[in-house]
């Protein structure tokens, strides 16, 4: 079952009979409540100023760390607290000797691709991957699958859908060309693709936004 929070939206994208996602405009950020495993994924496409930015962190009480020096990742910074306030009420980060992202009380997974972040909230382990549909992928396609010849959308699932597990696990042993596969034969058909890693089986779902590919579990 889906629940959905609803922003003024601006059009509707069906996955399938179960499924509505709602898509934003502006900088309000597009909420999907997962009533079945109490997960929560957030889409925020970054397009304010940095004038708008930094009035942004001091409304959260943040203060953009002085390290990062390209206004691409103070943006990047600024929104995913944003977003994480809108589904959580909080926006503090703490990161752990992985580098794996954690908040208090839930597990959490963050990406960034482009202008977009995207978030999951879960009671359980969870990961979520966003990637622009590029050539970028297909170029690059030798360096984390074995599959050949794909093209750029098929390349940029399996791109995602390989970051996914690589989250959930939170190791930096996994190869991701040697493995991780991801089955690609079935993907359009029900928005859901599979992975095998050490044995298991995996089953992610997807979806598109703007261009970009959103794979999570």
């Amino acid at each position: 079952m889906i629940c959905l929070l609803l922003y003024n939206c601006s059009c509707v994208l069906k996955l399938d009979a179960k499924i509505l996602i709602i898509i934003i405009l502006a900088t309000m950020p597009f909420l999907k409540t997962i009533v079945n495993d109490n997960s929560k994924i957030g889409l925020w496409e970054i397009n304010e100023s940095m004038p708008k930015i930094n009035e942004i962190a001091e409304k959260l009480n943040e203060q953009i760390p002085k390290n990062l020096t390209s206004i691409k990742r103070k943006k990047e910074w600024v929104c995913t607290r944003a977003l994480l306030n809108e589904i959580s009420g909080k926006s503090k980060i703490f990161y752990d000797s992985s580098g794996s992202p954690n908040i208090d009380g839930k597990f959490i997974s963050i990406s960034h691709s482009k202008n977009l972040v995207a978030i999951i909230l879960s009671d359980k382990n969870c990961a979520i991957d966003t990637e622009e549909i590029s050539e970028k992928s297909k170029i690059l396609q030798s360096k984390f699958s074995n599959k050949q010849n794909l093209n750029k959308k098929e390349s940029t699932i399996v791109w995602s859908t390989k970051e996914c597990i690589f989250k959930l696990h939170k190791t930096k042993k996994i190869s991701f060309k040697n493995d991780i596969t991801v089955d690609i034969n079935n993907i359009q058909k029900n928005n859901k693709v599979f992975a095998m890693y050490n044995n298991h089986r995996y089953s992610l779902n997807m979806f598109t936004f703007k261009k970009h590919i959103i794979v999570y579990l």
